[in-house]
């Protein structure tokens, strides 16, 4: 899991000294999670019920896909379809934790697939919009203090949505050339 400081930008900034999680929770840091499916929020969930339900901290979940690839495994089914059920779901995780919650409509690989790679799916999502230009837009809106996303080489479990979701984090805060978001990073933390 990878975690970003982004220190706010009034001139007084109170993040300058944060060396831990705790530090940005207990200065109210503003707290977006970006994922690449509904329920992978659910990987930060400890931090989450920690930052936004017990300290009342802002949180926002990013999701790119609407998780229609997976296998439905509810007893009673997935009526309409998996990926209705899932946002439901994910809609419903969000009100628990008191976070608001933007939901993309990227394609949602089937885990059965394994030709599918980073690059494959990127271009797929690419020619369904503007994956990075949708998370910028996220960020600008929500403008956070500390983000969380997974590792972009791993992903969890090695999933390939998983790592492109959080490289194109990497991409738009950690920018080469072009874009560059209107607050840096002040600090990376990774686990």
């Amino acid at each position: 899991m990878l975690l970003f400081g982004m220190p706010v930008l009034w001139s007084e900034d109170p993040f300058a000294r944060a060396e831990y999680f705790d530090d940005y929770v207990d200065k109210g840091a503003r707290i977006l999670v970006v994922s690449a499916h509904p329920d992978d929020e659910s990987l930060a969930g400890p931090l989450l019920a920690y930052a936004c339900l017990q300290k009342g901290n802002p949180c926002h979940i990013a999701v790119f896909t609407r998780g229609g690839g997976g296998t439905c495994g509810l007893l009673r089914g997935c009526k309409p379809d998996l990926a209705t059920v899932r946002t439901q779901e994910m809609k419903a995780a969000a009100r628990r934790y008191r976070a608001s919650l933007d939901l993309a409509h990227f394609s949602d690989s089937s885990l059965k697939v394994t030709k599918y790679t980073r690059e494959a799916i990127r271009a797929l999502w690419e020619a369904e919009g503007d994956p990075k230009g949708w998370l910028r837009g996220v960020i600008e809106r929500f403008q956070p203090d500390l983000l969380i996303t997974l590792d972009p080489h791993h992903g969890f479990t090695g999933h390939v949505e998983h790592q492109l979701a959080s490289l194109l984090v990497n991409e738009v805060l950690l920018p080469r050339a072009g874009y560059l978001p209107d607050h840096s990073i002040s600090r990376s933390f990774t686990s």
